[in-house]
């Protein structure tokens, strides 16, 4: 009886062992697709040494990874992450370029360039809300000839849309519609003028003055803008307000920018000589801020918003 006994028992273990490293797999399988499908929803870039590298990390600080170093004593400045995930386009010194990645935050092949611009400086990359890729951005050909473009990979050279006087920013609307950038006064001024494009008809509001611009993203939920200086950034609604002085101020903070559904931002720290941190805190700046990072010198970010749906 007892040898029957142990016999079964042998058995059953013996069954169990055969099907454990399936079902981990699966197991490991099912967690990864769930959780990181797209890759990691925040980019940031790290200062390290005479280089900059590029990290991919989750809000809640997990599945960081390092994407991608840039070329000694070049900087990595202006990140954009593809809504719905996997790419990420970011200029590297004067240049625009694009990496690929995977769920994991691993890059995909390596970082390319935009074909055939018209001048050699290419600057403030920005993806189109649907997710399908397409990037506009900024040829700078000198004073009186900025271009505004865009590129979606596979396409054989960029497409210029309108041309401005001198640009730094430009950033999609939440629905694709509008088109938000600055315009330099001159080329002396440090004043900027704000300004919305209408892409269908190409009519355009000017939304008056901004000095020394450092923040500069749009929410995901409604027609809003984000910009400021560095310790002074605002929000301004175009539902409501038809003038950059009617803006409301935001958490003091630089280069802030939203999440997915705007009840949260990533930002820095003002500089202080203990170095800085990026952190999370609610949109609204109530309660106490996640440390993202530790004391560091951090560069520009961003968090991936979701594909806009046309409604």
């Amino acid at each position: 009886m007892r040898s029957r006994t142990a016999f079964r028992a042998a058995l059953h273990r013996g069954r169990l062992a055969m099907f454990r490293p399936l079902m981990i797999a699966m197991s490991l399988a099912a967690g990864a697709s769930a959780a990181d499908a797209g890759g990691p929803e925040i980019a940031y870039v790290k200062a390290a040494g005479s280089n900059q590298e590029l990290y991919l990390v989750n809000p809640d600080g997990s599945a960081l990874t390092k994407l991608y170093t840039g070329p000694r004593k070049t900087s990595l400045s202006w990140l954009d992450l593809k809504p719905g995930g996997n790419e990420i386009a970011f200029m590297e010194g004067l240049r625009v370029k694009v990496q690929k990645f995977h769920d994991n935050g691993q890059a995909n092949g390596t970082a390319s360039g935009i074909p055939g611009p018209p001048c050699s400086i290419t600057q403030s990359p920005d993806y189109h809300p649907s997710g399908d890729g397409t990037l506009v951005f900024i040829a700078a050909c000198g004073f009186g000839n900025f271009q505004v473009m865009t590129y979606k990979s596979g396409d054989a050279g960029p497409a210029a849309l309108f041309t401005v006087s001198a640009s730094n920013r430009i950033r999609w609307s939440r629905t694709g519609d509008y088109l938000y950038y600055d315009e330099a006064v001159s080329p002396t001024s440090a004043e900027m003028r704000l300004k919305r494009r209408n892409v269908a008809t190409g009519a355009v509001t000017d939304f008056g003055a901004i000095r020394d611009l450092n923040t500069f993203d749009v929410t995901r939920t409604g027609d809003r803008l984000a910009f400021g200086s560095t310790l002074a950034p605002k929000l301004l609604d175009f539902a409501t307000m038809s003038d950059v002085s009617q803006a409301t101020a935001l958490c003091e903070g630089t280069d802030i920018h939203f999440s997915p559904a705007d009840t949260q931002i990533v930002y820095v720290t003002p500089h202080s000589a203990k170095g800085d941190y990026i952190l999370i805190k609610a949109s609204n700046c109530s309660g106490s801020p996640f440390s993202l990072t530790g004391k560091g010198s951090w560069g520009t970010k961003d968090w991936r918003p979701n594909p806009h749906i046309a409604e």
